[in-house]
């Protein structure tokens, strides 16, 4: 349960070792067209894992339960049916942690002048991007 085998641990090497390949590969974009390019694939990825996390809450709470009524762990198995045949093996456990977190609204209402002492203003960039494919 939860052990990273060796294969895994290659496989995930390999994962980042290609992603770092991939980042670097940015700079041979055409000269003057690298931020360009760049600016592509920041949008993409802002994309896909939007679109991952939205996969995910979807799949999680029917997950979630089929862990519960199986002492919190299960094994699966699924056939690759793309590229390379083979079979994906794995298993999902489910971790149930307390947690705490400090109500800052109650606190809020509380003591309103209190709030505002500790108060501090800060700043945040965000990229919003947008792109889309022009075929000619």
């Amino acid at each position: 349960m939860g052990v990273i085998n060796k294969k895994q641990t290659n496989k995930k090497e390999l994962i980042m070792k290609s992603l770092k390949q991939m980042i670097d590969g940015l700079d041979i974009a055409p000269r003057g067209k690298k931020i360009d390019y760049k600016a592509l694939v920041y949008s993409q990825f802002t994309d896909t894992i939007k679109n991952y996390s939205k996969v995910t809450k979807l799949l999680k709470p029917e997950l979630v339960e089929h862990c519960e009524l199986n002492d919190n762990y299960f094994q699966f198995t699924q056939p690759k049916k793309v590229g390379k045949k083979g079979l994906y093996i794995g298993s999902v456990q489910l971790v149930t942690k307390n947690t705490s977190r400090f109500d800052v609204t109650k606190f809020k209402e509380d003591h309103p002048e209190l709030y505002a002492k500790y108060i501090i203003g800060g700043v945040s960039n965000e990229l919003r991007t947008n792109y889309k494919l022009e075929v000619k």
